[in-house]
């Protein structure tokens, strides 16, 4: 059984996101997770966004390990993303589209007595999606996600010489199809198939190389909305159990909680996504692969979005600032020879500024 060292507790003050379960979001701005509410939208909107996120990973004590007593590890990360947002009005084939691309590099420090080696990752991401809102209450997307990382290294480390040149790929490919009804309260339910690819030529001590497995997923929420409320709480869940190393077989879920209201012009929202056994959102893919892979540790996310102007048409600007603290138990990768699990430390900061206009 995974044991779960502590929670990670990021608070986002948001502009645009990703929700929309059971029906369409407040936020016009909004990404629906469920193609199924997409013609639901009450107006169109384009909206473009730019974000950086600076991430540190520490272990301050690698001393159990072969590099013996005054050894330490520190890991510095900086992510830049463009993105641009199309969601139309619904009511009948309604559109969405969502393009991104990201950029980042990761330091890497391995530190023993009278000896630092310094690991340089640079990486990249190209994110595209379209959903497409058949009618009311049906609807279909794709999605497809490349990110890609080189490390690059020559130097002395506990006596050895080493030097590293690798370079890995990561990319899903999905599709998604999906209803939302009203019986009483909302539902929603979505099924996607989506492959999940690496290619590496690394090796670590937790193991690694190319390979393929089914990344498909299924959720379903129950919420209730009005013109100026709306709240829902959904599940998603991989279909199959992804192989964890020393935690055996796990299953990837989330639970996610969304609030919205709408006072006059200013709209404000609340959506906390709980991420339990490596789980992450497919759009996150380049954060995720710089700063959790290899943790299966449960995380909380908070994320707050506000808007202020009119529904139906204009234009507004936006920002965000986000913190971030998690620890965790992490073997070291960059030392093939050492399985042992150390205290890790990760802690995030982002930024981003947004514009949008409705119509």
């Amino acid at each position: 059984m995974i044991r779960i060292s502590a929670v990670l507790l990021s608070f986002l003050v948001v502009p645009s996101s990703y929700a929309s379960m059971t029906s369409a979001s407040i936020f016009k701005e909004m990404q629906s997770t469920n193609p199924g509410v997409i013609s639901g939208r009450t107006a169109a909107t384009f909206s473009a966004l730019v974000k950086k996120d600076q991430i540190t990973i520490e272990q301050s004590d690698l001393s159990a390990g072969p590099l013996g007593a005054g050894s330490s590890f520190e890991s510095s990360i900086d992510i830049i993303n463009y993105s641009a947002f199309y969601g139309g009005k619904g009511g009948g084939l309604t559109t969405e589209i969502f393009a991104e691309t990201g950029s980042g590099g990761k330091n890497d420090k391995i530190i023993e007595p009278g000896n630092t080696v310094e690991y340089t990752t640079d990486s990249s991401l190209t994110n595209m999606s379209i959903g497409l809102g058949l009618f009311k209450g049906l609807g279909i997307s794709l999605l497809k996600v490349d990110a890609e990382d080189s490390q690059n290294v020559t130097g002395t480390l506990g006596g050895s010489a080493i030097n590293i040149n690798t370079t890995s790929e990561t990319s899903v490919t999905g599709f998604t199809v999906g209803t939302a009804f009203n019986l009483g309260l909302d539902y929603g339910f979505f099924y996607q198939k989506a492959d999940y690819e690496t290619k590496t030529n690394a090796v670590y001590a937790s193991g690694s190389g190319d390979g393929e497995i089914s990344g498909d997923r299924v959720g379903l929420g129950v919420g209730h909305s009005n013109k100026v409320f709306r709240t829902e709480v959904g599940y998603v869940r991989n279909v199959k159990a992804m192989n964890a190393g020393d935690s055996g077989e796990l299953t990837p879920s989330m639970i996610e909680f969304t609030a919205e209201a709408k006072l006059g012009k200013l709209k404000l929202g609340y959506t906390g996504r709980y991420m339990m056994d490596g789980f992450f959102l497919y759009r996150n893919i380049l954060f995720n692969v710089l700063a959790y892979q290899g943790t299966n540790e449960a995380r909380l996310d908070n994320t707050f979005n506000f808007s202020y102007g009119s529904d139906s048409k204009g234009h507004s600007f936006s920002g965000s600032v986000s913190i971030g603290t998690t620890e965790s138990e992490q073997t070291q990768n960059l030392i093939s020879s050492d399985n042992t699990k150390y205290k890790t430390v990760t802690s995030s900061k982002s930024f981003s500024l947004s514009y949008s206009y409705i119509f």
